[in-house]
């Protein structure tokens, strides 16, 4: 498994480390500096790089910069849709 692989076996800490060097990772692809982030998110610089740096951070800071970076459609793969059963979407029948 990479060591940058998140996993159940990792405490809460480490998992918002690896997701905090992944926005930023992010950002830097995008040639962004913290500064410009801040002006696409209406967040602060601070708040910006105390995420990166895996400190506590909301969800809604974490959907600001994805939305901010074009990503965040990656939510999909994050918390897919939960398909249902065909048989769940039959009407119950009447009088059995």
């Amino acid at each position: 498994m990479p060591s940058d692989a998140i996993h159940r076996g990792l405490a809460d800490p480490q998992i918002r480390g690896l997701l905090g060097g992944r926005l930023r990772a992010y950002r830097e692809a995008r040639d962004l500096t913290l500064a410009e982030l801040a002006k696409l998110t209406g967040l602060s610089a601070l708040t910006l790089q105390k995420a990166e740096t895996g400190r506590n951070f909301t969800i809604r800071t974490l959907l600001r910069v994805l939305r901010a970076l074009g990503r965040l459609e990656q939510l999909d793969a994050f918390f897919p849709p939960v398909a249902r059963s065909p048989l769940d979407l039959l009407e119950p029948q009447r009088g059995d």
